[in-house]
C-alpha cells in the first residue's frame, strides 16, 4: 500500500495532484490559488476546442488555386 505524503505544514494527507485541502493551513491559500488556475485554463482548453471544432479547414478552398484550376 502506497502512502500518500503530508503536508510539512500542518500534517494533513496531501490529495493526488499533491496539495493539501485542510482549510486552516497555511498552504490552502497556494492550493486556492493553483485551482482557479486549473480551472481557468480548463475553460479556455474548452473554449478553443470548440472554436476548433467550428473553423473551417485553412486548406479546403486554396487546394484548386494552388493547383492552376479555378
Amino acid at each position: 500500500m502506497i502512502r500518500r505524503p503530508r503536508c510539512p505544514f500542518c500534517g494533513y494527507r496531501l490529495d493526488e495532484k499533491g496539495r493539501c485541502q485542510h482549510k486552516k493551513c497555511a498552504d490552502y491559500e497556494r492550493t486556492k490559488i493553483l485551482e482557479a488556475i486549473d480551472k481557468k485554463q480548463e475553460e479556455e482548453a474548452a473554449a478553443n476546442a470548440v472554436e476548433n471544432a467550428h473553423e473551417p479547414s485553412q486548406d479546403a478552398g486554396s487546394s484548386n488555386v494552388s493547383n492552376g484550376i479555378i
